[in-house]
């Protein structure tokens, strides 16, 4: 026979159990629902001129390596992509009050934004001649993980350098 002490300990065991699920949240976390948006409206990248990876025309949408990359992920979500053209200051400060979700443009690893946005992890791309090997991340907003680890998951599997 079980003692009403031992009962009632696994009741409360349960319980609390039950009551701290509800409050986990998931992780990773995206607390302003990044990707869920994108999901919903559409990818919003913000892109700066870099030869070789991202070429601005005006008139058209932007060209490059970097620019296939992101048309890649894009279409992994199943998401239209709206680009918008700036200078990378002016991108970052976009990225901050979440007008743009993605910054790229040439941006390498050691770039000195990493304190206003998160880096995705570094990918090796050929430039759009195949001239040379850069090693390249993508800026997006400080905190959206769960956004940062779907776009490491697929520069992952398109890394063409690993």
């Amino acid at each position: 026979m079980r003692s009403p002490v031992r009962i009632a300990t696994s009741a409360l065991a349960v319980v609390a159990a039950s009551a701290l699920a509800g409050c986990v949240p998931s992780i990773p976390a995206d607390p302003d629902g990044a990707l869920d948006r994108i999901r919903e409206d559409g990818l919003r990248v913000g892109v700066t001129e870099s030869p070789g990876w991202v070429q601005l025309v005006e008139g058209e949408d932007p060209a490059g390596a970097e620019i296939d990359l992101v048309a890649g992920f894009a279409e992994s979500l199943g998401v239209g992509i709206t680009w918008r053209q700036e200078s990378e200051q002016r991108l970052v400060e976009e990225l901050d009050a979440g007008a743009v979700d993605l910054v790229v443009g040439g941006i390498r690893p050691d770039t000195p934004w990493s304190d206003r946005a998160s880096t995705t992890q570094a990918y090796v791309l050929d430039d759009a001649r195949g001239e040379r090997r850069e090693e390249l991340v993508m800026l997006a907003p400080l905190g959206e993980n769960g956004l940062v680890l779907e776009l490491d998951r697929y520069l992952q599997e398109h890394d063409d350098a690993r």
